[in-house]
């Protein structure tokens, strides 16, 4: 029979084993109250202790247990292995203060050389992958970027952040294929809300159009000063006019621009403080007949709410434009010039408008007084290609075609400006990878944006002869700016969507002979600036009126597409 105290330690053991931490230390102290000294149970209570992460405990029990018994090399052992658990765990400490110091400061070799270091320790690696991963992409390294992501969603497999940007990521990368985007899709489809299955809305009242009007919802978390707000800004007016009733599901802290939208929807709702289940709630008694997501993967949408389908037919549109993943997406709201026939990387049905258009808000977007760009070429002698697209769309690829471009257009001039290039490790960066290519300093001209407004942005102009787009993902309202401001853009036609932008508003303006259908095509539109100058001229006279002129800026031509595809979705629905 064995005795009580062994049996205690027994059960102490097992407690451990299975990580029962709190019930092992209840027991220890049990024991040791019943025995004066239980150098057994104190072994056990420094073991758990160092389990639980309390160090400096576990090296005060085993000290205390080699003062009685110095020669154990049991004790012995385990006192060396907390030193030196305690001495790593300083080193981490240390090293982590370096690396969040570093993140705030935004000194991206730093935090990609301490955050490199810290990977080592399994206790940070989530974390580590994830701000790897962020810098990276803010450096325009997109790929490797996304492989960070990857190692942080073996860690959280569910962690829904990191399943947005796993899809999004993708679309920043050269090499990507359709294929791949689809299957990531797929992935964030199956991981991103297990716990709603199940709960998702099944009924939903029929509608006659005849009685009541058909009632469609806008959710998004960019109902601000953004983008979207100058696509669609005024959008809104024309649907109610043609029959369609409003909601706007609003997941933003309120602007200027967002008082504005609030007075233009027919209703108003503010879902910022509800959660998931709230949202669809209100929506599903809203009885909303069509639900149209306008955030996608971007960081503010609420993609959980669209899992519950609180409408019977669901789309996305506009905002971050890919596939989502979700069965509960219905449609892809596209044209036959962004998503033609032959374009498989979608999951949801494609409900092409008949025409490419837009209704983007001219008025919102600019001082429609202000001077076209000026020339630099006819004061400097010498031509400046420019770009002015986010740090996170510019990478190596574009970097080796522009760097031919100055080659083969002497004394030319790069000038690049975006806020990532307030962060000295931006200059030092990009300065050096053009260095080592052969590029003379004084031909780089890189300035940190610190506008405050768009009047201020569109000032920067001025510096730019020629715009070069970025690639894969190229400009979207950018180019539209540059129109506005007379800047002849040199786009690159790609695959996806995202890849396209650029390349059908140039298309749509009427200027197709700027675009370019592979990198040597790019190049020599470049070059042919540099042999006849006087194009730019040229195109300062001609893109803003070729932009007002345009299907982008036609509201009314456009609402009425939009709106005769809601009616046949609709119908669609009602026939099944």
């Amino acid at each position: 029979m064995l005795e009580q105290r062994e049996l205690k330690l027994i059960k102490i053991k097992a407690d451990l084993e299975s990580q029962r931490y709190d019930s092992a230390i209840n027991s220890l102290y049990e024991l040791l109250e019943e025995k004066n000294y239980c150098p057994e149970a104190v072994y056990l209570l420094a073991q758990t202790a160092f389990l639980n992460g309390n160090l400096d405990a576990a090296a005060n029990l085993s000290q205390e247990l080699l003062l009685e018994d110095p020669d154990n090399q049991s004790y012995l052992s385990f006192y060396k292995k907390t030193e030196n658990a305690i001495h790593e765990n300083n080193l981490t400490e240390s090293l982590l203060t370096s690396f969040n110091d570093a993140y705030q400061k935004k000194e991206y070799f730093n935090i990609l050389k301490y955050g490199y270091q810290l990977l080592k320790y399994k206790n940070q690696a989530l974390r580590t992958h994830t701000m790897l991963a962020e810098t990276l992409f803010t450096m325009g390294k997109a790929r490797l970027a996304h492989n960070h992501i990857l190692k942080a969603l073996e860690i959280d497999p569910h962690h829904k952040g990191l399943l947005n940007s796993m899809v999004s990521y993708l679309h920043y990368t050269h090499d990507s294929t359709n294929a791949e985007v689809k299957h990531f899709a797929q992935i964030y489809g199956e991981k991103a809300f297990p716990e709603y299955q199940g709960k998702e809305y099944t009924e939903f009242p029929l509608l006659n159009l005849e009685e009541k009007k058909l009632r469609i919802g806008f959710i998004s978390g960019d109902f601000k000063s953004h983008v979207v707000s100058l696509w669609i800004g005024n959008l809104i007016p024309k649907l109610q006019e043609n029959g369609l009733d409003i909601f706007c599901y609003c997941n933003n802290e309120k602007d200027s621009i967002t008082e504005i939208w609030s007075k233009q929807a027919n209703h108003w709702r503010d879902i910022q403080n509800l959660n998931d289940i709230e949202a669809a709630k209100l929506i599903h008694q809203d009885q909303i007949n069509i639900l149209i997501d306008l955030s996608g993967h971007s960081t503010l949408n609420r993609l959980g709410v669209i899992a519950l389908r609180p409408a019977p037919v669901q789309a996305c549109w506009l905002g971050n434009p890919s596939p989502i993943g979700l069965k509960s997406i219905d449609y892809c709201i596209s044209d036959v010039k962004h998503v033609p026939k032959e374009d498989d990387t979608y999951l949801e049905k494609i409900y092409r408008l008949p025409k490419y258009g837009s209704s983007f808000n001219i008025v919102e977007a600019f001082n429609l007084s202000q001077e076209k760009a000026l020339v630099p070429y006819k004061k400097n002698g010498f031509i400046t290609f420019g770009c002015l697209n986010n740090m996170i769309k510019l990478n190596t690829n574009c970097f080796d075609i522009w760097i031919k471009i100055l080659k083969a257009v002497p004394n030319s001039r790069l000038y690049l400006c975006n806020h990532a290039l307030q962060e000295d490790d931006t200059h030092k960066y990009i300065r050096n990878y053009f260095s080592h290519k052969g590029i003379d300093d004084k031909q780089l001209i890189l300035e940190g944006a610190t506008n405050k407004n768009r009047n201020e942005y569109l000032n920067y102009y001025h510096n730019i002869d020629v715009y070069l787009d970025s690639f894969p993902i190229g400009a979207s309202t950018t180019c539209i700016d540059s129109a506005f401001m007379g800047v002849p853009l040199i786009s690159l036609r790609g695959e996806r969507i995202l890849h396209r932008m650029s390349a059908e508003i140039m298309n749509t303006l009427g200027h197709e002979e700027l675009i370019a259908e592979n990198h040597n095509d790019y190049i020599k539109k470049a070059v042919e600036f540099s042999l006849s100058p006087d194009l730019i001229d040229y195109y300062r006279n001609q893109l803003r009126e070729s932009l007002f002129n345009s299907a982008i800026v036609n509201v009314n031509d456009f609402a009425k597409d939009f709106t005769e595809a809601m009616k046949s979705m609709w119908s669609e629905f009602c026939e099944v």
